[in-house]
């Protein structure tokens, strides 16, 4: 308020004084500078006019003060032996609950420990509880494993058997295909290759046997080998007739034809096509199927009229000699045309000598003794008959 009467007070001066610190020109600095000292001096002037104002105040107040500074200083002094023992009520206070807090650590860390204490009893439990459970895992790992692997086991052996089912549903039908065939044949083939096919005739002359190879069959013409093969030298045994074997003159018959029907397939069939492998075995399935029948016959007829088999010497063909009663002897000469034509019927006596119409007996014949299998048989059956008759 003083500052502000003052200002009030000396307008004019002011405004001067405003003027000259707004001015700008050359000499607004050292009016500024001037102003600056001016307010350093006044500000001086202010401080030592204050400082003289409050030792003359300190002056009059000395009387006053000193009683109640005494008095403050022993207050002080109380005040400060009451800090000093409100420090020393604060640090036992201090101390005190540092000992309550360290016994309630020591209780709690007790308390922890045993917790900790119990926790690692739980966690030794859980930890032999997850061995045993890792161990019971592992056991029904492998039981699990052991279980897999016998039910492949027993899937592989279900599908074997049921392969085994089928291969065997398979081999009892081509063991009936090779049974019928077997019964639909004489042969049965030893080799069957790319290059060679070989099939063996023993089922009525068992031995020797008839071998027949077909060779080079990847070439053109095929080469067809007949041969017999022998187990055993200067032997024969053939397929038993009934409850009686073929007599050694018959077997003797029967090798010598087999050997000429050698002979012959081999002239006929040096060489073949495919087309002709057929034909060839079934040519053979009838001569020896047709020779097999006139042994049988040749065999029965021997048997049963006490013939004698024999071979001429001239053209090793063989013939049966019989004799009828002493009245008649009649020769058979068994030719390769035999069953397929006219019997080779040779009289010795008759109408002279045993009172036998030996013309009568081949009109006989002519009549009833055809052409055909039997024909042997049913020949001598005529003759014996007629003969018997007289």
């Amino acid at each position: 308020a003083e500052y502000e009467e003052l200002i009030s007070s000396k307008a004019d001066e002011m405004r001067i004084l405003q003027r000259g610190a707004r001015s700008i020109g050359p000499d607004s600095d050292r009016t500024i500078e001037s102003l600056q000292a001016l307010a350093r001096s006044v500000e001086e002037y202010a401080l030592a006019d204050w400082r003289s104002w409050e030792t003359q105040v300190a002056e009059s107040l000395k009387d006053s003060v000193e009683p109640v500074s005494n008095d403050t200083e022993e207050d002080e002094k109380q005040i400060s032996e009451t800090v000093r023992l409100a420090d020393e009520i604060h640090e036992s206070m201090s101390l005190m609950a540092d000992r309550r807090v360290r016994k309630a650590r020591r209780r709690s860390m007790c308390r922890r420990k045993t917790a900790v204490s119990k926790i690692e009893d739980e966690l030794r439990d859980l930890e032999f509880q997850i061995e045993e459970a890792e161990a019971e895992y592992a056991d029904q790992m492998r039981a699990s494993e052991t279980l897999s692997l016998l039910s492949d086991v027993l899937r592989a052996e279900g599908s074997a058997q049921s392969e085994m089912q089928l291969q065997k549903k398979t081999a009892e039908m081509s063991r009936g295909k090779i049974n019928s065939i077997e019964k639909l044949h004489i042969w049965s083939p030893a080799c069957l290759d790319e290059s060679e096919i070989s099939i063996c005739f023993k089922d009525f002359v068992k031995d020797p046997s008839l071998l027949v190879k077909f060779a080079d069959l990847q070439k053109r013409p095929i080469k067809c080998v007949t041969e017999l093969v022998a187990e055993h030298e200067n032997r024969i045994i053939l397929k038993s007739v009934g409850a009686y074997k073929y007599s050694p003159s018959v077997a003797a018959f029967v090798k010598s034809r087999m050997q000429r029907l050698v002979e012959e397939t081999a002239t006929k069939n040096r060489e073949l096509s495919v087309s002709d492998l057929k034909r060839a075995l079934q040519t053979l399935e009838w001569q020896i199927g047709r020779l097999e029948l006139l042994a049988k016959e040749v065999q029965r007829v021997v048997s049963h009229y006490e013939g004698v088999l024999y071979r001429s010497n001239n053209d090793e063909t063989y013939g049966i000699r019989l004799d009828m009663g002493g009245k008649l002897s009649v020769r058979v000469i068994l030719r390769n045309s035999l069953a397929h034509g006219p019997l080779d019927l040779i009289f010795d006596g008759g109408d002279t000598d045993g009172g036998i119409d030996i013309s009568r007996i081949r009109r006989q014949l002519v009549k009833n003794s055809k052409p055909g299998f039997g024909q042997l048989s049913r020949a001598i059956d005529i003759i014996a008959h007629m003969v018997k008759r007289g």
